[in-house]
């Protein structure tokens, strides 16, 4: 309080305590709806994803991918929108892409 004593005691006080500790309450009162994760979700998110793994795969494989190639791309892609894990999967990307790591270099314990 000190550091607003060029204020007075009186409105030192509302800033100092009183509105502290109607933020902290305002805080306690905000609650998950569903007890779960919950990812932002994005305009266009599963088809920046979609194009982010196909144009890797025309990469490495070129332009007309293998049928086996394409159905494992599906399967994964399902896989993740199912988990609701899109969000998630393109923001670890983007971290990756700013560090400067390839997908070759991640591994999980």
């Amino acid at each position: 309080m000190k550091a607003f004593d060029f204020i007075g005691d009186d409105e030192a006080y509302k800033i100092v305590i009183s509105d502290i500790n109607q933020i902290a309450n305002d805080c306690n009162s905000v609650k998950s709806t569903s007890g779960k994760k919950e990812y932002p979700v994005l305009d266009s998110m599963d088809e920046r994803l979609n194009n982010i793994c196909y144009s890797r795969a025309h990469e490495i494989y070129g332009g007309n991918l293998p049928q086996e190639i394409n159905e494992r791309i599906q399967w994964e892609l399902e896989a993740i929108r199912n988990a609701e894990s899109t969000f998630a999967v393109l923001l670890l990307i983007e971290i990756m892409a700013k560090n400067g790591i390839s997908g070759d270099e991640v591994s999980i314990p």
